[in-house]
């Protein structure tokens, strides 16, 4: 499923790693900032990754563990949260009729 800006849940997870890398560019920077104003529930979990001691080396260490990538993971955390997340979405999609 894209967003209105074209992006992939992989393609943000990306953007959210090269983020946290300090390696983001300025178009992945724009990404990112539409993304996040696209919803309340984008900004939650940006601050999650952000602010629970979801850092870069913890995120390697637990992707390594699990031999998966980092991209692979946080893509799945994302859409963990977007199911945990499926009240609010049906409320938006009924405020939004």
């Amino acid at each position: 499923m894209k967003n209105s800006i074209n992006t992939y849940p992989y393609d943000i997870a990306a953007i959210i790693l090269a983020y946290l890398r300090d390696e983001v560019d300025e178009e992945g920077l724009c990404r990112l900032n539409v993304w996040l104003e696209e919803s309340d529930s984008h900004k939650a979990l940006f601050a999650r990754i952000q602010d629970e001691g979801m850092q870069y080396e913890d995120i390697q260490k637990i992707a390594y563990v699990e031999r998966r990538s980092v991209s692979e993971l946080l893509s799945d955390l994302m859409l963990q949260y977007r199911e945990q997340q499926k009240s609010a979405l049906s409320e938006y999609e009924k405020v939004r009729k």
